[in-house]
């Protein structure tokens, strides 16, 4: 039994600058797609924050008092 792997990659190695280039502009292509969509500006602020786009708008994160703790229910209490 050989040690080799079964099946060789023929996609040239990708450069992690470009990569990250095109991460950023799918970021950006999202942003206008919400606020395109979005029906207001809170709209618009609410779902950039719940899809982690805040920054890619240039917009500030949330603030950290806005942040809840996810505390799992216990069973047996309501």
């Amino acid at each position: 039994m050989s040690a080799r792997p079964r099946f060789t990659s023929t996609e040239p190695a990708r450069d992690p600058a470009d990569e990250a280039a095109a991460s950023a502009a799918a970021r950006r292509l999202a942003v206008r797609v919400v606020a395109a969509r979005s029906t207001g500006v809170e709209d618009c602020r609410d779902l950039l924050d719940m899809l982690g786009l805040h920054s890619a708008a240039g917009l500030p994160g949330p603030a950290i008092g806005d942040l809840t703790q996810f505390e799992p229910p216990i069973p047996g209490r309501r």
